[in-house]
């Protein structure tokens, strides 16, 4: 009912929506279609439902490129990712939740198979959404 610039309802988005979001799907498999509703939403939000007069790819950018920083809620999720990656791999993490992964994860080696230069044609077919999402991140994280 404000009527709040571009950069407020930014901030609306970073502070109240993405972090909520991004905790219930650090947790889950998110798909495809959920990742597209919720740049819809967004995009709705900030143009007020109207047509966007400015892409999305330019609003996530930095304010020296014509963006106003908004959060790619793609991209955290493929963070949030990766860090589960790397907490999985840290030998000082504690272990205790690190056993039910393992399992799912033998059948490529563990820990050891998922190094620096992970390939993500190794996923097998036979592991949950969840885990296969966390390896085609951290196979994208290694290769760039």
């Amino acid at each position: 009912m404000r009527s709040l610039t571009l950069f407020g309802k930014s901030t609306i988005i970073k502070s109240l929506a993405l972090p909520k979001l991004l905790y219930v799907c650090s947790k889950i498999f998110v798909p495809d279609y959920f990742i597209s509703k919720v740049k819809n939403v967004i995009t709705d939000f900030i143009w007020n439902g109207k047509k966007p007069k400015i892409k999305y790819d330019t609003l996530i950018g930095n304010c020296d490129n014509g963006g106003i920083n908004l959060p790619d809620f793609e991209s955290q999720i493929k963070a949030n990712r990766v860090k589960w990656a790397l907490n999985l791999l840290d030998e000082n993490y504690v272990k205790t939740w690190k056993s039910f992964p393992m399992q799912h994860l033998a059948s490529i080696g563990g820990t050891k198979a998922i190094g620096t230069n992970f390939d993500k044609e190794r996923i097998p077919k036979v592991l949950s959404h969840f885990y296969k999402s966390v390896l085609v991140s951290w196979a994208e994280y290694c290769n760039e």
